[in-house]
């Protein structure tokens, strides 16, 4: 039987974090990315890309790249969060390199997928 992985896809996890000052975001990322590579040298494929914070909407953005969403779960957790949604995400860049944009796919409850977008 051979071991045939699935190519690893870009997962963006959303959490809504209330009253949480910047200093708070670097620990968060921190713990994040030392999660993933704890999970990585389990064996279990999963890595820290980036992370984006909406001030204004109290909102934290974190991109991994797992070869299923389990694995991004589980880095969340034991970096002691709970995301609020998680979905796999496309990276996209203009020709001219004036940026990235991410898309999330959301389900909705009538079988459409709706895309949210964030530009860095």
């Amino acid at each position: 039987m051979d071991d045939k992985r699935s190519a690893p896809t870009c997962y963006l996890a959303e959490i809504f974090e209330p009253r949480r000052a910047a200093a708070g975001q670097s620990a968060e990322v921190a713990r994040i990315r030392r999660a993933a590579e704890r999970l990585s040298l389990a064996g279990i494929s999963v890595r820290y890309v980036r992370s984006l914070y909406i001030t204004e909407e109290e909102t934290a953005l974190h991109v991994l790249e797992a070869e299923e969403q389990a694995a991004v779960e589980q880095a969340l957790q034991e970096a002691g969060l709970e995301a609020d949604r998680i979905g796999p995400v496309i990276e996209m860049a203009d020709e001219g390199g004036a940026g990235l944009r991410w898309q999330l796919r959301q389900p909705r409850g009538d079988g459409s997928t709706g895309v949210a977008s964030a530009v860095r």
